[in-house]
């Protein structure tokens, strides 16, 4: 059954051309990187997605004096995390849900980070979008998050036990260290994948069988003729 079985990586959940994605990265690298680090979150205000975490991660940096400008982005949409939500609102403006692929685009563009406090995940679309923007992705393990994450090479890993505290270790190590924030940056967008590169092995063994059933047709036609021209 193996030689039947074909791995799929995902990729980003929209296109980018090539000539999108290298002014997207060619701004990142002409803004100045001696100001606040700038740290995004994007997704579903709820458990699963840390949100409570998420709380106690700016509350944390603020009171350690670390600069960040935080972009909340998303909304809630079951309810269980009304406490949080209204902290959070307290700490940052939060920011309507974003689903047009130049409103992402711009979130990531504007990013130094993607911060992904999750209890509990698959594997996020936003991780690879970010990456492919050259955004460094900070998050627990989880899922399939490993799949898209080396851990110090395209992006931070933590195991889940005592997240906010080395999360917010390693936000207030990358404001200290532009180079390591640099160096992961460029990792990460080198580390992209388009839905076209992930789908070539399906697509080849497809067009094989394709080719193998089609001379299998022609071979039978043939030869149904030939017994029919012996009668």
């Amino acid at each position: 059954m193996r030689n039947k079985l074909v791995v799929v990586p995902n990729a980003p959940g929209y296109p980018m051309t090539e000539t999108e994605r290298q002014a997207v990265l060619a701004q990142r690298r002409s803004r100045a990187n001696d100001g606040p680090l700038r740290a995004l979150f994007l997704g579903r205000f709820d458990r699963q997605k840390g949100l409570d975490r998420l709380v106690q991660i700016i509350e944390r940096l603020r009171a350690d004096g670390v600069p960040v400008v935080w972009r909340v982005v998303g909304t809630a949409i079951v309810d269980g995390c009304e406490a949080d939500l209204r902290r959070l609102a307290e700490l940052v403006t939060i920011e309507r849900p974003v689903y047009r692929p130049q409103e992402r685009t711009a979130l990531y563009e504007w990013a130094d980070i993607i911060v992904l406090p999750s209890r509990y995940e698959g594997l996020p679309l936003t991780i690879l979008e970010a990456q492919r923007c050259g955004v460094v992705p900070i998050a627990p393990r989880s899922g399939a998050i490993e799949e898209a994450i080396t851990h110090e090479i395209t992006g931070i890993l933590f195991d889940q036990e005592h997240c906010v505290e080395r999360i917010s270790q390693s936000i207030a190590k990358l404001h200290k260290n532009r180079q390591e924030l640099d160096r992961l940056s460029m990792n990460a967008a080198k580390n992209t994948k388009s839905w076209n590169f992930s789908t070539q092995p399906l697509a080849t063994m497809l067009y094989s069988m394709l080719q193998n059933k089609t001379s299998t047709i022609k071979t039978r036609a043939i030869q149904h003729q030939q017994a029919a021209n012996f009668h």
